[in-house]
């Protein structure tokens, strides 16, 4: 019966030091999942970080040309609004310079006349 007790005790031990190691096989490929799933994870923030930056630089990219071409076409409006209102400007002083010249021409004339009316009334 001793004899029987221990070779149940040995079993046992032998058992008990088994589920151990099993324990310990079991736990360290957890930890090797583990760690693997958290590089993969990491891998994979890392890639949707980059992929982040890239699309805030193209879309930066993207505003600054918009901004760009804006403002080009508003510096475009306002060289168009500038020319056509000298434009607008050298017309109008041509006309009042054609008037001007009209009228001191009439006054010329009339004050000529006036001259060689009077001379001759002085005759």
């Amino acid at each position: 019966e001793q004899r029987c007790q221990e070779k149940i005790e040995e079993v046992t031990r032998e058992l008990n030091e088994k589920h151990v190691n099993q324990l310990e096989s079991v736990r360290a490929e957890m930890m090797t999942m583990s760690n693997s799933s958290n590089q993969e994870q990491m891998q994979r923030i890392q890639k949707l970080e980059e992929a982040h930056k890239e699309e805030i630089e193209r879309v930066r990219s993207d505003m600054e040309v918009a901004a760009s071409l804006s403002l080009e076409e508003k510096v475009q409006q306002v060289a168009l609004a500038h020319s056509e209102q000298l434009e607008k400007l050298r017309l109008e002083l041509k006309s009042s310079s054609a008037a001007e010249v009209e009228s001191v021409k009439a006054t010329a004339e009339r004050n000529g006349i006036e001259e060689v009316e009077r001379l001759t009334n002085e005759l």
